[in-house]
């Protein structure tokens, strides 16, 4: 039987009493809620997870904590777990409503979604439903300018598959 779990991780520079109600309280200030089974809970801190479309206020968040001298796995902790992934993502959303998400002002979250939603809060979305209108604009700018910069080492140069050859078996395919 596969066992789901909501999860938490925690702040461990933000020492105090984090009390939420229905059971929910920490010694330190949470700063993210998820839903897993087997590892996931200690799968943040990989290289891999921060590079994927990701949520950057919880990598950055990991990242200081990182820089703090903290292991941010002995942080995490399992809140209540389940058999079923339903029932496990239904929880997930209780526990991200009691906390609140720091995107919508309303508590120390870093989640992007409301929760139960399974799925990466970045595909098929845009970046401006990821990161808001300011920071997608902001982003946007970044890259423009980059691509021109004379730094890139790309500038001026074709798409890396522009004017390649296929091989013989790929356009008999």
């Amino acid at each position: 039987m596969t066992t789901y779990y909501v999860y938490i991780l925690l702040d461990p520079r933000k020492l105090g009493n984090f009390d939420y109600g229905e059971g929910l309280s920490f010694e330190y200030e949470p700063y993210y809620v998820g839903k897993g089974q087997g590892y996931r809970v200690n799968q943040h801190v990989s290289k891999s997870e921060m590079k994927k479309c990701g949520n950057s206020i919880k990598n950055n968040k990991i990242k200081k904590i990182i820089k703090a001298g903290f292991n941010p796995n002995d942080f995490s902790k399992i809140v209540k777990e389940f058999s079923s992934e339903k029932e496990a993502l239904n929880y997930e959303i209780f526990v991200i409503r009691q906390i609140g998400r720091l995107k919508l002002n309303l508590g120390p979250l870093s989640n992007m979604t409301d929760g139960g939603d399974n799925s990466s809060p970045c595909k098929g979305r845009t970046y401006e439903e990821i990161y808001g209108k300011k920071e997608a604009k902001r982003l946007k700018e970044i890259r423009r300018k980059w691509m021109l910069s004379s730094e890139n080492p790309r500038k001026g140069k074709p798409a890396w598959n522009k004017g390649i050859k296929g091989s013989t078996h790929n356009k008999n395919k």
